[in-house]
């Protein structure tokens, strides 16, 4: 499977085949695994779960951006290759007012997707558990309301226009104990083809609030379990287990092993992920990244790490430079500071400040993070006061939560946040995890 062109940049002007920061998850193809870098012991972990289980659960974790479902996909495809197991070409996403048969059938539509796309419909047609599962996904979806299905599943799966109305096709709502049948059968077809069994990603829990989340884990616990031969992978955020051992423990002893909790990767490994990217994607063996490994790192620290943020925010503004110098390749260091600038005052200038809000943010550029227990230091009376503030800062997009444990919180101010103060006179500022100094004059 080729991987798409995310951007509509010419980056064959500028010496590259396609976007060489591809910001999307890599999908399921043999070029994601070389372009993969570090997390070695996850990678292991997560091949000798979905390995050694007949069937099971398990949950991939980590903050927003950090590569969840590129390792997934990553590992899913290593397996596929190997003949080990199935995979699925399209990640199942979870809207959060599903039911256990829309759900049921979001997999057993992504299953069929993903067979067609590894052997061909020609030779999947003769295949009657394969037809069968094929047809009951197209007749049901015709008449998705009867299924209760929202407007985002029926929407995602059958695009914007789908017409909802009755149809001369007799209705078909399909039970829980049908759609597990189906399921069943397309584990067979996987099976009949050399693999020992499928492996179901589902994504989207990490931006499902957490009483949503529970509810759909809860919702879908015995549904999981009653198919041999499915490995489900929940794809959540990075306390999401310990929240389900305090408050659903039937929900985490569900699990067959234990999560996998991703941290943000060290800038040596985002390095080498951008070397790889380029000579993956260059046209000529020496040709250059577009921007500075230097402007790179400074958004990969304002990120606190978090890849996709970097990946993004380095293709938009190859983008941006493009438009305004379409005879340039490269992109200065102080131009790219100036649009970095630019775009994360646009972000913030939607939300004005109040200002104790600007004093607070004051606090955060002097001292990089900030605590409740911090309110006297920060010039607050009360730590309610101070948390209901950083709150306000969190929605507003200025902070973002770095750390956590239990109900206790540190803040530290977002990438635009940060991006937005940096880089005056040309110099590149000096960025850390504990505190970050800028020129403000």
């Amino acid at each position: 499977m080729a991987i798409p062109t995310s951007l509509p940049t010419d980056w064959e002007r500028l010496g590259f085949r396609q976007d060489p920061f591809y910001v999307r998850p890599l999908p399921v193809a043999a070029l994601s695994s070389d372009l993969f870098v570090g997390r070695e012991s996850d990678r292991h972990r997560l091949q000798s779960f979905l390995s050694n289980y007949v069937s099971g659960k398990t949950m991939v974790q980590g903050p927003t951006g950090v590569g969840k479902t590129s390792l997934v996909n990553v590992v899913q495809y290593e397996l596929y290759a190997a003949a080990t197991r199935f995979p699925l070409f399209e990640i199942v996403e979870t809207p959060e007012n599903a039911t256990r048969e829309s759900f049921l059938l979001q997999v057993i539509s992504a299953a069929v997707s993903s067979l067609s796309q590894a052997f061909g419909r020609t030779d999947l047609e003769a295949d009657e558990e394969f037809r069968t599962a094929q047809d009951a996904v197209t007749q049901t979806l015709r008449t998705g309301t009867t299924l209760g299905l929202s407007g985002g599943l029926a929407g995602g799966i059958l695009g914007a226009s789908v017409n909802q109305t009755t149809t001369a096709i007799p209705p078909l709502a399909p039970t829980v104990t049908a759609l597990i049948n189906l399921l069943r059968g397309l584990v067979a077809v996987a099976e009949r083809r050399g693999f020992a069994g499928v492996i179901v990603p589902v994504n989207n829990l990490d931006v499902l609030p957490v009483a949503a989340v529970v509810q759909f884990l809860s919702m879908i616990r015995d549904v999981c379990d009653a198919v041999d031969g499915v490995h489900w992978v929940f794809i959540g955020g990075p306390h999401l287990f310990n929240i389900l051992e305090g408050s659903a423990r039937r929900i985490s002893e569900s699990f067959t092993s234990n999560p996998i909790l991703l941290e943000a990767l060290t800038w040596q490994d985002v390095e080498q992920a951008l070397e790889r990217r380029r000579r993956a994607f260059a046209i000529e063996p020496e040709t250059p990244l577009p921007i500075s490994m230097d402007i790179a790192r400074l958004v990969y620290e304002a990120s606190g790490g978090e890849l996709r943020f970097t990946f993004v925010r380095l293709s938009r503004t190859v983008l941006e430079f493009s438009i305004r110098y379409p005879s340039e390749r490269t992109v200065p260091d102080g131009i790219a500071l100036m649009l970095l600038q630019e775009w994360a005052r646009g972000q913030l200038a939607r939300h004005p400040l109040t200002g104790r809000e600007q004093d607070l943010l004051q606090y955060l550029v002097e001292h990089g993070t900030i605590r409740s227990r911090d309110y006297t230091a920060a010039g607050f009376t009360t730590a309610q006061h101070l948390s209901s503030l950083l709150r306000s800062l969190e929605k507003k997009e200025y902070v973002r939560i770095v750390a956590e444990q239990g109900v206790a919180r540190e803040y530290g101010l977002t990438g635009s946040a940060l991006l937005s103060l940096v880089g005056r006179g040309g110099e590149l500022p000096r960025l850390s995890r504990s505190k970050l100094v800028v020129d403000t004059k």
